[in-house]
């Protein structure tokens, strides 16, 4: 017999196979329809990073990628991303006094300093905050990685065997920007010290000065909550 002429396997309501046949049938046509839509918004997300200078420096980022231009794009975005580290270094080490934060600038200024040229310092750079700090979680670290590798591809003559500059495709950029944004930019610099340590202080002197409870707890979320990842433990 043909196999359209076999009956559906038994359902445990209604008639037999009809539930399962459904569900088939909807998820084939949501998927050939194309309905699958990555509801992240790059341009909400950018309104959420944490440092001026890096939300103006994030604009021309975006301003390539939405136009096409995804090798600017990807180079722009290391650059942004290193500024953007040394900024919320700096914060702790000018305004909270802390050593950690301003013994890793101290390294990177002798790197400059000894040579003006080499940009062999923002590899180190990445290293050092990983380890002293608590800034980066092990998937950002990877993630500024292979964004680091794309970025010498992107900015290099590096051809291909047709002799064609390599140029990232559409996906390979929006990933790099998600995870730059969701890593490192959106992220306060207080992620770079004990978070509990910090989260304890601001409770303790926050709590008095809101006037109810639901307000206490909103400001504690806004402030914290949001810009922890899934993986982020006390």
């Amino acid at each position: 017999s043909s196999l359209s002429a076999r009956p559906l396997p038994a359902s445990n309501h209604g008639k037999p196979g009809d539930y399962e046949n459904r569900k088939f049938t909807s998820k084939i046509g949501y998927l050939s329809m194309g309905h699958i839509h990555d509801i992240y918004s790059i341009e909400h997300k950018s309104t959420l990073i944490y440092e001026r200078h890096t939300r103006e420096y994030f604009a021309e980022v975006l301003s390539s990628y939405t136009t096409g231009n995804y090798r600017s794009a990807v180079v722009m975005l290391w650059s942004v991303a290193i500024c953007d580290i040394l900024l919320k270094l700096t914060e702790l080490a000018e305004m909270h006094s802390d050593s950690v934060a301003a013994s890793i600038i101290k390294t990177v200024k002798d790197a400059q300093a000894a040579n003006p040229t080499s940009s062999e310092w923002e590899s180190k750079l990445i290293n050092d905050v990983f380890s002293k700090t608590q800034l980066l979680e092990p998937a950002d670290k990877l993630h500024l990685e292979n964004l680091h590798k794309e970025r010498h591809l992107a900015a290099h003559p590096v051809l291909s065997a047709e002799l064609e500059l390599h140029r990232p495709n559409h996906e390979t950029v929006r990933s790099l920007i998600r995870n730059t944004l969701d890593g490192l930019l959106i992220k306060p610099p207080f992620f770079a010290k004990n978070i509990l340590d910090n989260l304890l202080k601001d409770i303790t002197k926050s709590y008095s000065q809101l006037s109810d409870e639901s307000e206490f707890i909103n400001y504690i979320s806004n402030k914290y909550f949001k810009s922890f990842n899934t993986s982020t433990a006390f």
